[in-house]
């Protein structure tokens, strides 16, 4: 399957480059250290509203847009502004 997808994508004239194991935190160091940490903040929230839905029996719906921003920013005010200039300011990150 994932060989399909990669032929797709070839076809629409992407060059797909592989990522070798281990080396995520050089090539997308955002996604290695600040969401991560983002992720690890937000889904207990996600958790806490899908148990809601184990309590009423009823079938799990998405949640709504609003919902999705109330977890962005609750999770987003336990991460200090002290972790996220820590993150800019490392010399190893290069912001494109």
């Amino acid at each position: 399957m994932l060989h399909d997808v990669i032929d797709k994508i070839r076809k629409l004239g992407v060059k797909v480059q592989h990522i070798p194991a281990g080396c995520t935190c050089y090539c997308q160091p955002a996604d290695v250290r600040y969401n991560k940490l983002f992720k690890s903040r937000s889904c207990p929230l996600w958790h806490d509203w899908i148990k809601e839905f184990g309590k009423e029996k009823t079938a799990i719906k998405s949640p709504t847009q609003e919902k999705l921003a109330e977890w962005f920013f609750c999770a987003n005010d336990t991460i200090s502004d002290i972790i996220v200039k820590k993150f800019m300011d490392d010399p190893s990150i290069q912001l494109v």
